[in-house]
This record gives C-alpha cells, structure tokens and sequence, in this order.
C-alpha cells in the first residue's frame, strides 16, 4: 500500500503543495496513491512490511528532530519504505541496514532528549548562581484564573439575582475561586456591596 502523508497545516497553500510536490514524484516512478493521511489521523502502526510512506520533506514528519527520529525508527522497524520526495530521500525498509537505521534514530532522539535537558539544566543553575529567583514571586498573583474573561457574564447573574453558589456551578468553578476572583476583581465586588 502507497500511502501519501500530510502534515497538518493552518494554510491550503502549504497543503497544496505538499500534495503537488508528492503527487509528481509518484506520477514520475509509476507509484499509484492508495491513501492520503494528514499527519493527526496517521497511525504508523497502520503500516507494515512492504508498505510505502510518501513525504513531502523528512521534516514534515513530526515537529522536532527526536519526534522525527522516533518516527522513522518505528516505520524502519516495521519494514516501511519513507520517500522524502522533495529531499530525494529514500529511507529502505526492506534493507538488511533497515534495523541499523532505526537503533540509529532511536540513538539521535534519546540523545536530542538529553541534550535539550542538560542544557535547559545548565542554563537554571547559571540563573540560580547569578542570584535570579526562579519562577513567579513569593506572593505575586497568576495574570490569568479560571475566571478571566467571565467578568460580564457574572456580573449579569450577580445583576439578576443569582447566588454566589448558582454562578460557581453554572461556571463550573467552587464556590472559593468564585469568592477569590470576586475579591480581586473591584467592579464586581461593588455589585456584591450594592
């Protein structure tokens, strides 16, 4: 089976021409398209021995290097030839390197992993050490709550007569965080003093 993979995109242009660059290659070596998948919907272990996944670009594969890698390292596993058409990529499933190919991804994504980790480690103990408090202040109150941007609506069930406890469960909140948010918000808690 020839499945065509695309990546999920926000503009038809990028899809499109995903779906052209594809298209062309396997219209080029006589490979007909038995399925297009965008990538939420793909579902590798979907693919066996035998089977062929078209891309775009490697990159379109997931969004970073250890996603990538632990994807091709799955498909390499279960014998799935990858054409990266714009790359001219060929990544061989039925070879006997297929198996090396994939202990070779899952080495790069577990050491993208721990790099990401060491330096992002590296990089708190250099703030740490320079003096810098880490995270928000002792005291210091979240911009945002469950609440936010409910301030109009809850003034209008304040207005029309419901109680504390009515809003907090048509809000879907306890009826602290209702109490909470009312303190801190002024112009609702001049509705609860009126």
């Amino acid at each position: 089976m020839n499945v065509a993979f695309i990546q999920d995109q926000n503009g038809d242009e990028v899809a499109k021409r995903q779906q052209s660059a594809i298209s062309n290659y396997a219209e080029l070596r006589g490979m007909p398209i038995d399925n297009w998948q965008n990538a939420s919907a793909f579902n590798p272990e979907s693919l066996g021995r035998g089977d062929v996944l078209l891309l775009e670009k490697t990159f379109r594969l997931a969004k970073d290097v250890a996603s990538i890698a632990k994807m091709l390292a799955v498909l390499l596993k279960r014998g799935v030839t990858v054409y990266s058409c714009a790359d001219g990529v060929l990544f061989d499933g039925n070879l006997a390197s297929a198996a090396v190919m994939a202990d070779m991804f899952e080495k790069v994504a577990a050491l993208t992993e721990e790099l990401r980790s060491r330096l992002t480690k590296e990089s708190l103990d250099l703030r740490r050490s320079a003096g810098q408090k880490l995270g928000r202040p002792y005291g210091a109150l979240n911009k945002r709550t469950k609440l936010s941007g409910h301030e109009i609506e809850i003034a209008q069930l304040l207005q029309s007569g419901y109680s504390r406890r009515q809003i907090a469960i048509r809000l879907h909140v306890a009826q602290n965080t209702l109490a909470t948010f009312l303190k801190r918000t002024p112009e609702l808690a001049e509705l609860i003093d009126a």
